[in-house]
């Protein structure tokens, strides 16, 4: 049975802590995408809090309201990316 659904719900966490990156969507819904966005700003270097900054984890949404946090998140990434 291949129903189950493969993007449960986990507590976002920082992307960068470390030596350690947790692959996490940065963009809603686009998690191929945000793995390349977080690899992208590992590349150009810089400080972990400024690297997190520009990768606020958007949690899957489970809800519409759930939806409607995730983009938000992710517009507030996008206007860091600017």
């Amino acid at each position: 049975d291949c129903s189950t659904n493969g993007l449960v719900p986990h507590p976002p966490v920082k992307v960068f802590d470390g030596s350690k990156i947790t692959l996490q969507s940065v963009i809603a819904c686009q998690q191929v995408w945000s793995a390349a966005v977080i690899a992208h700003v590992e590349n150009r270097g810089g400080d972990e809090d400024a690297k997190n900054a520009l990768c606020t984890p958007a949690p899957h949404p489970e809800t519409a309201e759930d939806f409607l946090h995730g983009l938000a998140v992710e517009l507030q990434n996008q206007v860091a990316w600017a």
